[in-house]
């Protein structure tokens, strides 16, 4: 104890485990710690008999790092007065208190009717040693509702009952239970017997039991059910009702693999005769199988079979009792799941049934079951009898094929799958399903394997969850994505489990589980002890100590410790109350933990919703290798994430994953071959392998040649389930098979693909592979449900790296970004035609503004209104950019494959978003990069302006018309320089005032020779900014060469509009008749 006060860790052991970490030094009497060797402790024995040295030494097996004696008394905060009261508080005691507390303690929650409920589960399951006491002591809990009841059954709201009459209510309502179970109160001498004054003798309750049912509503049911017959399932139907009817007996077997509508037949067998006033008793095999059916009980409490079966055995069924009378009055037995029952099984019935009935016939005996008709189905490729120990023939003999009664019996096969007709299947689904129906078939029939000397069976790929280094968390997330969150929903847990071979590989999938939860944590131990009765050697209690028993595992017992939890799915290992929906297999979710009893919700079967309590019962082994029965009282429960595959018979799931560790025996070896059957993630790939890949789309685009436009290959990004992402590439030849079957977003499983280098002109993403598309090639759709996949996948790319990449255009780039600046569509005249463009400034997650140039019909991709109609940070994420730069500033152009997404839900986005939170900046519209390139109509007639005009704009800073004037860019470029222009006159000009004029040549540098001015550099150009002023001045002379210009008057403007660029050393401006006569003038 001085130990575990000095050092925390030591208080994680308990005594029993202190020498496998510390050392005992004698000679300092103190505990160092252990540098090497192993070592195993042990505790002293102490005899029961020896009092409180027995529970301290129990509790010294338990509790963890005491640091004085008080702890050790100490459970759960409570510190008791002695080792055996902590004993207790700990449940590793058993006597007649638990009971009384669990009582108590569901009183807190429970109706008076759940209340007798739990106390018939006591009383029935929990070997109570005085029974009286436990009544006496809580009779007024079980009746607390009884007055109410009675008032209102009764219409008198002022209706006094006695303590004498609550008793006998209380008894009575008991009583109806226990008869539910074929048993009644004076099974338990010590109990007291309800009054007969207030209970009306019915007669057998069995048979009103199975008399009760609705005779019109069941004629209806089976009206609808009978019209919905297919042509195998009719035949079979005449044949049994035409058996029933003539009362002749006979025995049948309904085979057929799951989804062949078995199911529906029994209810229109079972619905037609108790529709007719007779008894049909439907058992199955197993609980949850029970539960399907209408009014199914399992075989072995119908029946009372024998837990142990043998070739001699028969049922516990007495003649002249209930449920021999019961038997003898019903006209049909319709036993589900057979084939997992062992032949014995049925042996035991039919050796009953012939001695109950060979008292009203004789000739029963000679008959199997006596003459009754008995209908069993099931399929054989299925669960077979669970034989310990056995070999494949053992496991086969005990099948009932194997029986006798199997000579007498009339097989009927059903092969259509009705599952396959369902209308609201797509034509994929219904393919899928008859795949994996033909393929469980064919393993059923054993026509897979062979040929192999292993008769190994290989799973096929889209089955096969791709392992990484944690496999178990693997199937974990696939059949429960998101289980932190969902977990204490009961529509999300009822259809989904996770199947493994055995009890040890399932209690490490659910103990994997239940730690990952975040929620309090409760611990059962168990209670248990060697049964007294169960062997005659002296001393049990000394050979085999409670340490000892505690370690102890069997099939279907809980473990000496449940770790349970607020909202764990659990199943039941007994059958508590079949009518109540509490069968071997049912599954609940624990809505409240207490010390003694559990609150659960029913999610499966016919009682889904409801809550129900369950207490602490005596279980033992039916069958054990040691030389003892152990007596173990525990929760009867399991937690349930993960079920052995023979608990899953029955269930209904629509999620299940199979856990297979190691290989799988059953009549043949089924087995997860690793040699190319896996999906294989994207990271994995490599050249010269057969790969298997489930892909999204998260990209897809034509890739096309910059030059010419002309089409290369469709492109694609691939995304896998670990989010790895790849360059897929189909070329032009094998474009036009797969460009209709693709769709960017969905999920596809791809095969026969070729895996090659990347290469070093063009990567969309930082891929070292890439998959290309082939002609034979495979492609098939999932779903959505078959596999999480994330919807993107991008690389997004810091300032620095975008700096780093100017010019070089071999790995693209994409960017994240708060939008803060956008242009409009403009059409630059470039390459012999008017391309879109659009500018957009973004501020990066640094902080850093830079603008993206997005070309074509990527321009059209963000909307004029979109970003400045939208209040809120606008976050553009933009792929497949190259970096440029232009007049020294760099920038971002789009490519082929780019692709524009606005405020997309990625957490890229949600963290850029939440650093905007107080941004308040809007959105501002940027000018034009590129003056408008119109056609020389247009330019003719849009934005006319004479000459005076452009020079008053032009030359007013102040005037805002200068803004807006919208000029060529070779105008304003040459606004401010002086030009001489040689014009050609004609007589419209000369003698009707005509304004517009030939330019012949221009000359933007003189030189004066001959009179003549001749121009030393062209220069392109549309017009002057010369005025009229410089017009007036100019005169004509009368010879031939030059004709004297008469003044122009001030008032008309002359205005000069272009026809053509000037970009040779004469062209023309004209937009007169060119046909006009023409004079030539040299104008400075």
């Amino acid at each position: 104890m001085k130990t575990n006060e000095a050092f925390e860790d030591a208080r994680e052991i308990t005594y029993a485990d202190f020498p496998t970490k510390w050392v005992w030094h004698n000679n300092v009497k103190q505990w160092q710690r252990r540098k090497s060797g192993n070592c195993i402790g042990r505790v002293y024995y102490a005899h029961p008999s020896s009092g409180e040295k027995f529970y301290l030494r129990m509790l010294l097996n338990i509790i963890k790092g005491p640091r004085n004696f008080k702890e050790i008394r100490t459970v759960n905060n409570v510190t008791y007065p002695t080792y055996k009261d902590a004993c207790y508080a700990l449940g590793l005691l058993d006597n007649d208190n638990e009971w009384h507390d669990c009582m108590i303690e569901a009183s807190n929650w429970a109706s008076g009717k759940q209340l007798r409920q739990l106390f018939v589960t006591i009383l029935m399951f929990c070997k109570v040693s005085d029974t009286l006491n436990l009544w006496e002591s809580n009779w007024k809990l079980l009746t607390e509702d009884i007055l109410n009841r009675q008032r209102n059954v009764l219409q008198f709201h002022e209706l006094i009952l006695s303590e004498n009459q609550l008793r006998n209510y209380g008894l009575y309502e008991i009583e109806q239970i226990l008869q539910q179970y074929g048993r009644s109160l004076k099974d338990y001498p010590q109990m007291p017997q309800p009054d007969l004054d207030i209970i009306i003798h019915n007669g057998n309750r069995l048979i009103q039991e199975e008399m009760s049912y609705n005779i019109s509503s069941l004629k209806r049911e089976h009206e609808i059910l009978f019209s919905g017959l297919n042509n195998e399932q009719r035949p079979i139907y005449n044949s049994i009702m035409e058996a029933v009817t003539l009362e002749r007996g006979g025995m049948f077997f309904v085979y057929g693999h799951g989804g062949t509508g078995k199911t529906y037949l029994y209810r229109t067998i079972l619905s037609a005769i108790r529709s007719e006033g007779k008894i049909a008793l439907a058992v199955a095999s197993s609980g949850i199988a029970a539960l399907l059916l209408p009014g199914g009980r399992t075989a072995h409490s119908r029946f009372h079979i024998p837990i142990n079966v043998n070739d001699d055995s028969t049922c516990d069924i007495k003649q002249r009792s209930q449920t021999a009378e019961l038997l003898s009055k019903t006209s049909i037995i319709l036993w589900d799941e057979a084939p997992m029952a062992h032949r014995n099984c049925f042996e035991a019935l039919d050796r009953s049934l012939r001695d109950i009935l060979q008292l009203e016939d004789p000739q029963s005996v000679e008959k199997p079951f006596g003459g009754k008709v008995v209908v069993l189905g099931g399929d054989f490729r299925q669960i077979l009898p669970v034989v310990k120990k056995g070999k494949r023939e053992d496991i086969v003999y005990s099948a009932i094929s194997k029986s006798y009664l199997w000579n007498y019996c009339h097989i009927f096969k059903l092969q259509t799958n009705m599952r396959l007709r369902q209308n609201n299947m797509s034509e994929m689904e219904t393919s899928s399903i008859k795949d994996f129906s033909e393929w469980i078939l064919k393993i059923g029939d054993g026509e897979f394997g062979e040929e192999d000397d292993d008769n190994k069976i290989t799973i096929p790929n889209d089955l096969i969850i791709q392992s990484t280094e944690n496999p178990m968390q693997d199937i974990i997330d696939s059949i429960y994505p998101d289980l932190k969150v969902k977990y204490k929903d009961p529509s999300y847990l009822q259809d989904r489990a996770i199947l493994a071979p055995t009890n040890e590989v399932v209690e490490e999938l659910n103990d994997y589980i239940i730690s990952s939860l975040n929620e309090e944590e409760h611990e059962y131990l168990s209670s248990d002890s060697v049964c007294k009765a169960s062997s005659n050697v002296a001393d049990q209690d000394v050979l085999y100590p409670v340490e000892f028993l505690n370690t102890l595992r069997f099939p279907g017992l809980p473990n000496h410790k449940l770790t349970l939890k607020v909202g764990l799915p659990i199943m039941l290992l007994r059958n508590l109350n079949q009518n109540g929906g509490l069968c071997n297999g049912t599954r609940l979710i624990i809505t409240k933990l207490a010390t003694w009893v559990i609150e659960a919700e029913i999610i499966t079967g016919t009682n889904i919703g409801t809550r129900v309590f369950i207490p602490r019962i005596t279980l033992s082994p039916s069958d054990s290798k040691w030389p003892f029965v152990l007596k173990r009282r525990q929760f009867p429960i399991s937690v349930c994430f993960a079920m052995t595959i023979n608990k899953s018979q029955g269930q209904s799931l629509k999620h299940v994953g199979v856990y297979l560790p190691k290989p799988v025996f059953s009549h043949g070896q089924l087995d997860q071959r690793q040699k190319m059957t896996q999906y294989a993630l994207l990271n994995q790939l490599s050249s010269g392998k057969d790969w298997k890949v489930r892909i999204r789309i998260s990209r897809m685009w034509d890739a096309v040649n910059s030059n010419n436009n002309e089409f290369i290959s469709l492109d694609m990004i691939l995304i896998d389930e670990q989010n790895n992402a790849i360059h897929a590439v189909i070329r032009k030849n094998v474009a036009k098979k797969f460009k209709h079957l693709l769709q960017e977003g969905q999920l596809y499983a791809l095969s026969n693909f070729q895996v090659d280098t990347c290469n070093a002109t063009y990567r969309p993403i930082h891929a070292e592979k890439k998959i290309i598309f082939l002609l034979t090639t495979k492609i098939k759709e999932l779903e959505e449900t078959e596999i999480s996949i994330p919807s993107h996948k991008f690389e997004f790319v810091d300032y620095d790296t975008i700096l780093q990449r100017f010019n070089k255009h071999v790995q693209l780039s994409d960017i994240i970004g708060k939008v803060v600046g956008i242009g409009p569509i403009e059409h630059p005249y470039i390459k012999g035609s008017n391309v879109s463009m659009r500018n957009i400034n973004v501020i990066t997650t640094e902080g850093n503004k830079i603008r993206l140039t997005l070309w074509g019909s990527i321009a059209n991709q963000v909307e004029d209104n979109f970003c400045t109609d939208n209040a809120g940070p606008v976050i553009i994420v933009v792929t497949s950019l190259i970096v440029k730069a232009f007049k020294g500033e760099n920038y971002l152009s789009s490519t082929s494959g780019t692709k524009v997404y606005i405020n997309l839900d990625i957490p890229e986005t949600a963290r850029f978003m939440d650093k905007q939170v107080e941004d308040t900046h809007s959105i501002q519209e940027m000018p034009r990069q590129f003056k408008s390139q119109r056609t020389i109509e247009e330019e003719m007639n849009i934005n006319r302006r004479t000459i005076t005009e452009i020079t008053n704009i032009v030359g007013d800073s102040d005037n805002k018309e200068h803004e807006e004037l919208d000029l060529p860019v070779q105008i304003e470029n040459l606004i401010g320089k002086t030009f001489v222009f040689q014009l050609e006159l004609n007589d419209f000009n000369l003698l009707h005032g005509w304004q517009f004029f030939t330019v012949k040549t221009v000359f933007d540098s003189i030189l004066q020779s001959d009179n003549a001015f001749k121009l030393d550099k062209i220069t392109e150009c549309y017009m002057s900014a010369a005025s009229n002023d410089d017009l007036s001045n100019l005169s004509s002379e009368g010879d031939d060469d030059y004709a004297k210009l008469q003044r122009i008057d001030n008032a008309n403007d002359t205005q000069l509009t272009t026809t053509s660029t000037i970009t040779e050393n004469e062209r023309n401006y004209s937009l007169t008749n060119a046909e006009q006569k023409k004079k030539k003038q040299r104008i400075v």
